[in-house]
């Protein structure tokens, strides 16, 4: 019974999601999580072999859903030569640009009671704008491959082992359990009758006894007092926690596929150390997807374009341009009185220092290019990476200092082959008093439409040129060139098959998770933007370190070797030298947006 609830329910889904704004469709989501959490339970219990296909099924039908039909949606847009669509699509951005606007700035000439209704018009206007677009995506929705079970057996090989994490509650207790499938040795007709085909379910643990262990195995890996083997017992608590129970079924397989969930996002997989005192790393090679759907649906087309740096902003810079709008900005809110009273806090209070490197040196440096002076660490980065893809023979193309503004990804044409940003990262908590304003607009219903202003992808983002004297003005000067790129703006780059997207900055991995959907902040954004696959950091990280591991990575890419094995072998040639610590080559991880044989 609960088996045909969970299909109709994902028919409902099918059907009212792709036609609804997001608001609505994270309401719906939430409305029914408890049914879904319930169904989870139950197959767990149960545990056979049939109701361990109907957990990977269920994973397939609901995990990162919202996240799938975004990105869809994004694709229509793209792809489409409707000028109707083109035009839908400009206005959509155009709102999303003025709600973006006006949340960043808060109310400044007009009273709050006039600021939210403005913002709820606004919200509304993108909500239907957002539905329409989703109506349109259905065509290509209903011609899209099929997902199921056994497409994604028909795409995995009998060295591969996918490990799809689930988080659900169980009775008021937030748990997660796994769900390992392995394909047969041989091919046959059809995987379930193949004796050596599996699927199975494995029980984890609370999410609270998870959430403890991976902090206090990142703070022990990012404190600089901590001896190696602080390191490798903390390493090993966590492997015991959620990689032991598995290894029985993983076996000496080497491809694993992992597909995260919850405060497992945060976790760097490879740092854990197993039973024999060595790192993950070490011995599998672990390969991170959004959805198990990744290795079913088709990639799309490489972008063309050139590789593009953006790499050590001038955040510094005051852009002429902008300096009188400023200038009378300033002597307006004299006048009212009102216009600085949120400038201490959120993202108006950004600021930013240079990142500082050092002289390159060393072997790594010398496979590439000669060394240059002490320059900025970010810029310096993106120098010597210039340097190697000229070496590859990669058409490339960079911007540095005054020239790395955010308005060369706002203003693109055309999706660029690669893209590498070197710079600053955020991503902001929730103010308590927006908490407390939104709990009170929300009352009447715990399932109502959030206002704009909570979403956690206006609170993430990349700091470019300018952005230290502009912050006390955004939102109201253009967006388009304010230094500050949220992960809601990325959303709007045409990065629709870019190869790689690399945010060689702090903590580009981090941002709000909700359980089933993942990550909420730059690396979704650029997934949904388009990109295949980004590399992205868990952690703030030494400059020099960064700089050591990118050359190896891209020395290694434009070589030949595919991308996750170039950043592997790149993060083991750290391992193996003095920089050996898991701090300097664990931060960074390679998500794939789709499968792809050539990655």
């Amino acid at each position: 019974v609960r088996n045909i609830g969970f299909d109709r329910r994902s028919i409902f889904f099918d059907r009212v999601l792709w036609a609804a704004g997001e608001n609505t469709r994270q309401s719906y989501i939430e409305l029914h999580k408890p049914e879904q959490d319930r169904f989870l339970s139950l197959l767990l219990r149960l545990n056979t072999a049939e109701t361990s296909k109907m957990a990977l099924y269920a994973s397939l039908q609901r995990k990162g859903l919202l996240l799938k039909i975004s990105s869809e949606i994004q694709k229509i847009v793209e792809m489409t030569e409707s000028p109707e669509l083109s035009a839908m699509a400009k206005s959509l951005n155009d709102k999303r640009k003025e709600l973006a606007s006006m949340t960043l700035s808060g109310p400044t000439t007009e009273t709050p009671e006039e600021f939210n209704k403005k913002t709820a018009k606004l919200e509304s206007e993108v909500d239907e704008l957002q539905a329409e677009l989703g109506r349109a995506s259905m065509i290509f929705h209903i011609t899209s491959q099929p997902i199921s079970v056994e497409r994604v057996f028909e795409n995995l090989t009998a060295d591969d082992v996918l490990v799809d994490f689930l988080a659900y509650n169980d009775d008021g207790t937030q748990k997660v359990f796994a769900v390992v499938a392995q394909a047969a040795e041989e091919s046959c007709f059809a995987w379930w009758k193949c004796k050596d085909s599996k699927i199975n379910l494995v029980p984890i643990g609370d999410v609270e006894t998870i959430r403890q262990k991976v902090s206090i195995f990142r703070e022990t890996i990012q404190d600089e007092e901590s001896e190696e083997d602080d390191i490798l017992d903390t390493g090993a608590d966590i492997y015991n926690l959620v990689w032991a129970p598995l290894r029985n079924l993983l076996g000496d397989k080497k491809s694993i596929y992992i597909v995260p969930d919850s405060v497992l996002h945060l976790l760097p997989f490879d740092a854990m150390v197993d039973e024999n005192g060595n790192y993950l790393i070490q011995s599998r090679d672990i390969k991170v997807l959004s959805s198990s759907r990744d290795l079913v649906v088709a990639a799309l087309p490489d972008a063309q374009g050139q590789f593009m740096i953006l790499a050590g902003p001038d955040y510094d810079l005051e852009d002429a341009t902008t300096k009188e709008k400023k200038v009378a900005i300033s002597g307006r809110r004299s006048a009212t009185g009102n216009g600085m009273r949120i400038a201490s806090t959120g993202l108006r209070s950004l600021s930013f220092d240079p990142l500082l490197g050092a002289e390159l040196e060393g072997e790594t440096i010398k496979k590439v290019s000669d060394a240059f002076e002490k320059l900025p660490g970010a810029e310096d980065e993106g120098k010597v990476i210039q340097k190697v893809a000229k070496g590859g023979k990669i058409n490339s193309v960079i911007y540095l200092k005054a020239e790395a503004e955010e308005q060369q990804l706002r203003t693109l044409k055309s999706a660029p082959k690669m893209l590498h940003i070197a710079t600053h990262g955020f991503f902001l908590k929730a103010e308590e008093r927006l908490k407390k304003r939104l709990l009170s607009l929300n009352r009447g219903g715990t399932l109502s439409p959030p206002p704009p202003g909570d979403n956690p992808l206006l609170r993430a983002g990349l700091a470019f040129a300018g952005i230290n004297t502009n912050a006390p003005f955004l939102g109201e000067i253009d967006t388009n060139n304010d230094g500050v790129l949220t992960a809601l703006e990325v959303l709007g780059l045409p990065l629709s098959g870019t190869q790689l997207v690399v945010l060689s900055a702090c903590e580009t991995g981090v941002g709000e998770i909700h359980a089933g959907e993942g990550v909420y902040g730059l690396r979704r954004a650029f997934q949904e933007a388009g990109a295949k696959s980004v590399v992205n950091s868990l952690w703030p990280v030494s400059d020099e370190a960064t700089r050591k591991l990118m050359t190896e990575f891209y020395d290694r890419m434009f070589k030949g070797v595919p991308t996750r094995q170039a950043l592997k072998q790149a993060q083991l040639a750290l391992l193996n030298s003095e920089w050996n610590n898991p701090y300097y080559w664990a931060a960074f991880v390679l998500v794939e947006r789709r499968f792809s044989a050539s990655n």
